[in-house]
């Protein structure tokens, strides 16, 4: 009887080594284990259009490979489906090269999928992202090997050779250089072929004209930069202005023609600019015919006119621009460069202190930079200024530089 049992021992311990055995090569539960995926780290997060990348991934699976596949979600078919190089394989160093070729793209993130399946018809997917960049245009110019942040590029007359450097993260479809004169613009070069659409240098080689040049440049995604670069044209010599404020026996208006009394101003209601006034809250204060503030102290004389011109000011953040202004700097340059709001009337301002003026006269366009060089205070008093004037169209100009009396 003892005998019998321990037969039956040896038995059942065979039997428990044979199954324990068997289990080596499956799961915890008798199954083969799904595929593990083990993507590069050097799969980048975002990239730029048109730009490729190199997906790879360490495939591991115990039951054999059957299919790799690589879809990108939103997408009706796979990227790509690799079946048929498996030849009993548990491991595969899976490779992809990917490029976005669609506009559509840009600025969006992509979301892959790469999804194994084994013999056992288990499968893995594991996702990942990758964003397509903004598009991006930047534009500078080069002159005898010098880099320059400046937006002028020489003087009227002068003749340049700059080099212009252009660059599109997703390709250039087009730049176009114009030339500005007198209101007219004329196209100097329109360039739509590339050799290297993504950073292209264009030779300007130019004998100076008009007022500026502007360089346009559009990418393949329609995205599209401007670039004003000016021309310094000589400006006419100042001229000298001294007019009072509202209780001064001198005239308190400004124009094309000077200075201005009352009744002057009334008869040559297009050619004022700006009327001068103090008050005890502002002070001495520049005003346009425009402004409604005005009518406090000009009532009698602004209500019945027919021509309200708009003018609009800017105080200077440096006075030096007066003088460097003379030489070489547009006055419309500096009126927009100044980054402060402009208002239809001006106060608190002192000797020494530059003005700029954006006015409309005889429907044109006009700036005025004018700089305090005397001052009286009080409504009695009077305030002299040194002015210069550029704008409006060629037929026109000589109506409405402003001239001392």
């Amino acid at each position: 009887m003892k005998k019998f049992n321990w037969i039956k021992q040896i038995i059942l311990l065979t039997a428990l080594s044979a199954f324990f055995f068997s289990c080596d090569d499956e799961g915890d539960d008798g199954v083969d284990p799904v595929p593990s995926i083990s993507l590069s780290s050097s799969i980048p997060s975002e990239v730029n259009y048109d730009e490729s990348i190199t997906i790879s991934a360490n495939v591991i699976a115990t039951a054999k490979i059957k299919s790799i596949e690589l879809s990108l979600q939103g997408n009706a078919t796979p990227l790509y489906t690799k079946e048929s190089d498996f030849t009993n394989s548990e491991s595969d160093l899976f490779t992809y090269t990917f490029t976005s070729n669609s506009l559509t793209d840009i600025g969006e993130t992509l979301t892959f999928d790469l999804t194994v399946l084994d013999k056992n018809d288990l499968e893995t997917t594991q996702s990942f992202d990758v964003k397509i960049s903004e598009a991006t245009l930047t534009i500078s110019f080069t002159e005898d090997g010098t880099a320059t942040e400046v937006d002028s590029i020489g003087t009227v007359d002068e003749t340049v050779s700059i080099d212009f450097n252009i660059e599109s993260n997703i390709g250039l479809s087009e730049v176009v250089i114009d030339r500005i004169s007198e209101g007219a613009d004329t196209e100097i070069t329109s360039i739509t072929t590339f050799d290297d659409a993504k950073s292209f240098t264009y030779d300007f080689s130019e004998t100076l004209e008009g007022e500026y040049y502007i360089v346009t440049i559009t990418d393949k995604s329609g995205l599209t930069l401007t670039k004003k670069y000016w021309v310094s044209n000589p400006l006419d010599t100042p001229e000298t202005f001294t007019f009072g404020a509202q209780a001064s026996a001198t005239g308190s208006f400004f124009g094309v023609e000077g200075t201005l009394t009352q009744s002057e101003a009334t008869n040559d209601q297009e050619g004022v600019i700006l009327m001068y006034y103090v008050d005890d809250t502002n002070g001495v204060t520049f005003a346009a015919p425009s402004d409604e503030t005005t009518t406090n102290f000009f009532a009698d004389v602004i209500s019945e006119w027919d021509v309200r011109n708009e003018t609009y000011f800017k105080k200077a953040s440096d006075a030096t621009i007066y003088e460097s202004g003379l030489n070489y700097l547009q006055l419309e340059r500096a009126y927009l460069n100044e980054e402060v709001d402009e208002v239809e009337n001006i106060s608190g301002f002192e000797v020494g202190d530059v003005i700029l003026m954006r006015t409309i006269l005889y429907g044109d366009e006009y700036f005025v930079m004018t700089k305090i060089t005397e001052l009286t205070v009080g409504t009695d008093g009077t305030i002299t200024i040194s002015a210069v004037t550029e704008g409006g169209s060629d037929d026109e100009s000589d109506e409405v530089v402003v001239e001392a009396q």
